[in-house]
């Protein structure tokens, strides 16, 4: 058992009393891979994170019915064989000129959980703060990864994940955020960038030209 399994059955466990204590509606958290397939098959290690993951692996029967070991499961095979034309995917598709993700992105998310049902963001809760805080932080350590790339709006609540990692690594980038006019921020001694969601980006025709500067950044 390796570390990354420990803390996925811990974010599990803390999550599953979060529901309990709390009586709110969110999807299961986003663990990711520990199987030795996934790691071992990763040429590149570029940390993908996007916002947060409405409607994740929800269950019917309750709380009991989820382990770590199934959404770790539900991961991986989402990144071998459903990586969806969506905006989110097709960003980093085509910032790495590739089709194949499951080689290159350790894909998590700003919170580690989103709503049960609908779209939005998720119940804002300082522990659920808490915990996206600490798995981020705790993949970044585990997985040192080559590149690390933000996709979300410095909007509330997300940023004050964003600015807590930002803290931990002694970034650059602490206190400043992407603007419509720089959509690209980019730390180079911690190889982190910072951008909008690509939906956004479509919205506001800045995808084409931010995604040229990701493709130049991740070289």
């Amino acid at each position: 058992m390796n570390k990354l399994t420990e803390h996925n059955k811990e974010v599990l466990e803390n999550y599953k009393k979060l529901i309990e204590d709390e009586h709110i509606d969110l999807s299961s958290p986003l663990l990711v891979s520990s199987d030795n397939e996934y790691l071992s098959s990763l040429k590149r290690k570029i940390m993908y994170i996007g916002q947060e993951t409405n409607g994740w692996v929800n269950y019917k029967k309750g709380l009991s019915e989820i382990t770590s070991k199934k959404l770790e499961e539900e991961y991986y095979n989402f990144l071998k064989n459903k990586t969806y034309k969506s905006p989110f995917w097709k960003f980093i598709k085509e910032s790495l000129e590739q089709e194949e993700v499951a080689s290159s992105i350790i894909w998590s998310n700003i919170f580690i959980c989103g709503n049960k049902i609908g779209y939005g963001k998720p119940a804002r809760h300082e522990k659920l703060l808490d915990m996206s805080k600490e798995n981020l932080i705790f993949l970044n350590d585990f997985f040192n990864p080559e590149y690390t790339l933000f996709v979300c709006g410095p909007t509330s609540p997300y940023y004050v994940v964003v600015d807590s990692f930002l803290e931990y690594k002694d970034s650059s980038l602490l206190g400043r955020y992407p603007s419509k006019s720089s959509p690209v921020i980019y730390d180079d001694k911690n190889n982190i960038i910072w951008t909008y969601h690509p939906g956004y980006l479509r919205r506001k025709n800045l995808y084409e030209e931010t995604k040229e500067k990701i493709k130049i950044l991740i070289k």
